[in-house]
């Protein structure tokens, strides 16, 4: 079985997970959060820092995790409108981390807790 950590569960410096990481023998990273920010807000400057320090300190990133699109009201959200291309380029920008740190997996964190009032009409449906 290989153990892989969530890097901002340890710390958002990203050379202090390294060296958690490190020494506690856990080889594998998934990022969501470095140095303050989520991964699809990253510059591809900070991917260069991440991926040097995975080097460094023997990391292997497995997977970056995007949180584009979360909480947008798909029922309000019209294709090609402006939160529409906000959210899309930053799942590109997610993806593009996931490729200069060498994550050979992405995932979007885009999950929602829908703000429902239940109240029937007079059919007696959900409004």
């Amino acid at each position: 079985m290989k153990i892989s950590v969530i890097t901002n569960g340890i710390s958002q410096d990203y050379e202090t997970c390294c060296k958690v990481l490190k020494e506690t023998g856990v080889q594998y990273a998934e990022l969501q959060e470095v140095y303050g920010r989520r991964v699809e807000l990253l510059t591809e400057a900070q991917a260069g820092q991440i991926k040097a320090l995975n080097q460094q300190y023997g990391i292997t990133p497995v997977s970056v995790t995007t949180h584009a699109f979360a909480g947008v009201d798909v029922m309000g959200l019209e294709i090609g409108d402006e939160t529409y291309e906000k959210h899309l380029n930053l799942l590109k920008n997610g993806i593009r981390m996931a490729k200069i740190v060498g994550a050979p997996c992405w995932a979007s964190c885009s999950i929602c807790r829908p703000q429902f009032v239940f109240s029937p009409d007079k059919e007696g449906s959900r409004g």
